[in-house]
């Protein structure tokens, strides 16, 4: 009986395939999942900035960056948030596009006004809005979102993200 080795294109599908779930993962949250804790101080507000699980851009290793009052937090991973307490008062969150780690553009900014003892919910997503048809080929376009969502709302998002913690400053 003959033996019949798979065909050379085959293997590097498989090779293909396994490197990028190997990237893939490498850009995404791996923390413990989302579990809603108390405020630890009652003068203070608790945020949580969560950015859920899409495939689009999920293989991408530059990932964008969080800001909080123009300090840098961490940089929100794929199917990962964030949680930080903030005092009472005016405050403004930013998500940074990264090149090789390093801010990329202005960004988007969204101010809100913290009361305390309350949660914020902020939710970042990419996604695929379109596909651009230069002959012969096609670029894939993403639609970024960075929005404050309602509780009820977030709470059946953030369920399967993973925690990433704010990173020490430098």
């Amino acid at each position: 009986m003959r033996r019949y080795d798979s065909p050379p294109i085959s293997r590097l599908v498989t090779l293909a395939a396994a490197a990028l779930l190997t990237m893939a993962s490498a850009c995404t949250a791996d923390g413990p999942l989302f579990e809603p804790t108390p405020i630890q101080n009652a003068d203070r507000a608790v945020v949580y900035v969560y950015r859920p699980f899409t495939y689009f851009n999920s293989a991408d290793p530059d990932v964008s960056i969080l800001y909080l009052d123009g300090n840098r937090l961490n940089r929100l991973r794929i199917n990962g948030y964030t949680r930080i307490e903030v005092e009472e008062g005016a405050h403004v969150i930013t998500m940074r596009d990264s090149f090789f780690g390093v801010p990329a553009s202005e960004g988007k900014e969204i101010a809100f006004e913290a009361l305390a003892g309350d949660a914020y919910y902020f939710r970042y997503s990419e996604e695929l809005g379109s596909v651009a048809y230069v002959y012969p080929y096609a670029y894939p376009i993403g639609r970024e979102e960075f929005m404050r969502v309602p509780e009820q709302v977030a709470m059946q998002e953030i369920l399967e993200t993973r925690y990433i913690p704010v990173e020490a400053p430098e």
